[in-house]
């Protein structure tokens, strides 16, 4: 990372980013978009540790796509509505066989089976065993993949009440509550806002 501490100053929709770190290249993903891979330290950290950490429960997984976080110094980054900060980034899913044109590109998740398995450790990795202890803020997903990752998690044994705390579902994609919320256009990656 860069000699001064990153900081995410404003709000991800109106906001910039000082002393931003850069997504490197590295095992396990693609960087759509290097030029927009800029994040916070902890931003950065964290992706990667969450990477890494599914990788090491789930062998022989293909890489997973990175889009974009933000751009060097933050501010507006059309089409976005948010990224201005460097704690978003837009993730692709990890799939049972990874269909043509991954990881180069985002690909629906309605279409194509994603893997269960990794996904959800990812999703359990990023937001840790407590309210306290997870990473991210929020994690925008299409309400009908919610779906699937809840009932997979349930049959793993997943509490009701960790399920609450996580999932929109079975709510209603309106509902404000869990940490995974519906958001349209996330059929085909997930958009990750890390804790500040």
């Amino acid at each position: 990372g860069p000699e001064k501490r990153s900081q995410a100053v404003g709000r991800p929709n109106s906001g910039r980013l000082v002393h931003g770190e850069q997504l490197a290249a590295g095992p396990g993903y693609y960087r759509r978009r290097p030029h927009l891979a800029w994040g916070t330290n902890e931003t950065i950290i964290n992706l990667t540790q969450a990477i890494a950490t599914v990788r090491s429960k789930i062998k022989s997984l293909h890489d997973i796509a990175i889009g974009d976080l933000s751009a060097k110094k933050g501010g507006p980054l059309p089409p976005h509505k948010s990224h201005q900060t460097g704690t978003d980034v837009d993730i692709g899913f990890w799939f049972t066989n990874q269909p043509r044109g991954g990881p180069q590109g985002f690909i629906s998740g309605i279409k194509h089976p994603i893997h269960m398995a990794a996904n959800w450790a990812f999703i359990e990795t990023l937001t840790g065993k407590r309210s306290s202890a997870s990473k991210v803020e929020y994690i925008f997903l299409d309400y009908r993949l919610q779906a699937r990752l809840y009932r997979y998690a349930k049959r793993q044994g997943v509490s009701q009440s960790r399920l609450n705390w996580l999932f929109q579902f079975p709510r209603g994609r309106r509902s404000k509550r869990g940490i995974v919320r519906h958001s349209k256009g996330h059929h085909d990656h997930y958009h990750i806002r890390f804790k500040c």
